[in-house]
C-alpha cells in the first residue's frame, strides 16, 4: 500500500481548505536538473509533488507530477521515467508504507532517484490535527534507510533534510 485512503482524505481535504496554491520554483529545481544532465535524463516524475507543480511548471524537462492527496496529480504514472525525483514528501508518508514508497520509485525509475526529506517537525497540521509531518528521523535514520543510495549535499543547514541518490542499473 502508498497510501491509506484516510491518510489521502486527509491530505485531500488539507488542500481544498487551503485552496490554490500559486507555482513556484522549488529551491532543489537547479540541483534536480543537474542530476538529470549528469544521467541524461529527458523525463522526470516528480513523485510526491504537492499541488504547486514547483518542478513541472519551470523545469526544461518533461516532468510528471504524481501527489496521491492531490486530485488532479493522484493517477499512479503509467510508466517509468528516467529519474524520478522526491522533494520533501517522504516525511508525509505513513510509517507502514514508507518502504513500500521508497521501492514504488525505485521501481519507476529508468536511470536514478534523487530523494529529499525533511529532519525536522513541522508546525503544520492536517485537518484531523495530525502533525503534517507524519514521518519525521533524522538525518542518520535516513542514510541507513537509504543504504543503497548516496548522501548528496543539502540546502538546507545540516540535520535539517537528507539529500540522497541511487542510481539505477542500465
Amino acid at each position: 500500500m502508498l497510501i491509506s485512503l484516510n491518510h489521502r482524505k486527509l491530505y485531500q481535504d488539507y488542500y481544498e481548505k487551503r485552496g490554490e496554491i500559486p507555482a513556484r520554483p522549488n529551491q532543489w529545481l537547479a540541483r534536480m536538473e543537474a542530476v538529470a544532465e549528469q544521467v541524461d535524463a529527458k523525463t522526470v516524475i516528480d513523485y510526491g509533488s504537492g499541488p504547486s507543480h514547483s518542478l513541472s511548471a519551470f523545469s526544461r524537462l518533461k516532468v510528471v507530477d504524481y501527489d496521491p492527496g492531490v486530485d488532479e496529480c493522484s493517477h499512479l504514472p503509467g510508466c517509468q521515467a528516467d529519474l524520478v525525483v522526491s522533494i520533501h514528501a517522504l516525511e508525509h508518508i505513513e510509517p507502514e508504507c514508507i518502504d513500500t514508497v521508497i521501492d514504488h520509485m525505485i521501481g519507476l525509475a529508468r536511470k536514478a532517484v534523487l530523494v529529499v526529506v525533511s529532519c525536522q517537525e513541522s508546525t503544520k497540521l492536517l485537518p484531523d490535527g495530525s502533525a503534517w509531518h507524519s514521518f519525521v528521523k533524522d538525518a542518520h535514520w535516513w542514510s541507513v534507510r537509504l543504504s543503497g543510495f548516496q548522501a548528496q549535499p543539502t540546502i538546507k543547514d545540516v540535520g535539517l533534510e537528507y539529500a540522497a541518490l541511487k542510481l539505477c542499473q542500465s
